[in-house]
């Protein structure tokens, strides 16, 4: 990963050559059904994966991730269309959103005709799949509320390039639309209220598979910040141990002052990292029956606690060493 890094941020997608090696290694299937030929490693496995490769390059960190969250998702399809998304197999990579809007559909014989335009589209230049929700037009004035999620082949969408970033480049999330495109009913669901929510559990068996989605959303994305941050840390510390200041003697690493915020963002980082890490099983431990937990509740207060110390060491890590978020090292201060 780190020799594509150039390539990944000139041109903002994942290279095609990293792509193979990261189909080869088996890391665009990790949450994916055993049934469908996945890995469908536990959650905590896959955070820490996720975390080491955000060390070597965020953006590569981030869309793997979020593929992970689309292909647990993807099975709340029916099974025809969970079978038509994975019959050239295991590795298919899917871009798109969970969050609601964007998209207007209308019945028509065998599904739906869908246009739309939606946001941040991670991975969309490497992807087989696009995945996103709309809401009908055409349906009973008395239907409840709620959209349907849908996802389309790749080829069928059109990325529209917004994404000019000074960091994160690489993700490619940029908006990307359809128009009077036509789906089949097998590739839609009804996602009643809009939100997302565990609906596959009856059908998909596992740990893995019960528990309730935003044990995964949310957190998913620390993991890609707490390796950004070490790899910022660990820069720094290499910097140190090489570097003396202008006007002086000694190295970076001999001043007490580098000392104490290396040591400080250290602390920050670990904390918060094990802390969020910390709260995987006591989410594990929920019925897929109960709903999401309100966010004054245990958990999710740890969820919070935790997230402020990763941005704070990532603010300070990215502040003080702007060219270090995509170049890890090992620390030896």
């Amino acid at each position: 990963m780190r020799g594509f890094q150039a390539e990944t941020e000139r041109e903002r997608c994942i290279p095609k050559p990293l792509v193979d090696q990261l189909r080869e290694a088996g890391l665009y299937r990790m949450l994916l059904a055993r049934e469908l030929g996945g890995l469908q490693v536990d959650l905590l496995t896959c955070f820490q994966v996720v975390e080491l490769i955000s060390e070597s390059d965020g953006s590569v960190g981030w869309n793997l991730i979020n593929n992970a969250v689309q292909h647990v998702a993807v099975l709340s399809l029916p099974d025809s269309g969970v079978e038509e998304i994975f019959r050239a197999g295991p590795d298919q990579i899917i871009a798109g959103t969970l969050v609601p809007g964007g998209g207007k559909g209308r019945h028509v014989d065998g599904g739906y005709v869908v246009s739309g335009r939606w946001r941040f589209g991670s991975g969309c230049r490497e992807s087989q799949w696009m995945m996103g929700n709309f809401e009908l037009t055409d349906g009973p004035s008395d239907a409840a509320p709620g959209v349907y999620r849908v996802l389309f082949p790749s080829e069928e969408t059109t990325v529209i390039d917004t994404w000019d970033m000074t960091g994160m480049r690489g993700t490619g999330s940029h908006d990307w639309s359809v128009s009077d495109v036509f789906v089949p009913e097998r590739r839609t669901v009804f996602v009643p209220g809009g939100g997302a929510f565990n609906q596959w559990h009856a059908r998909w068996h596992g740990p893995l598979f019960a528990l309730p989605l935003h044990t995964i959303i949310g957190p998913h994305h620390s993991v890609v910040a707490t390796g950004i941050a070490r790899a910022g840390i660990d820069a720094l510390g290499e910097l140190a141990g090489s570097k003396t200041p202008r006007g002086r003697t000694g190295l970076l690493r001999d001043q007490p002052n580098v000392q104490h915020w290396i040591a400080r963002a250290e602390a920050i980082l670990e904390v918060g990292a094990r802390t969020a890490l910390m709260c995987l099983p006591r989410y594990g431990r929920r019925s897929p029956a109960v709903p999401r937990p309100p966010w004054n509740s245990g958990p999710a207060v740890a969820w919070q606690a935790a997230m402020r110390r990763i941005v704070r060491a990532r603010q300070w890590t990215w502040s003080s060493v702007p060219a270090a978020r995509h170049r890890p090292s090992k620390l030896t201060v």
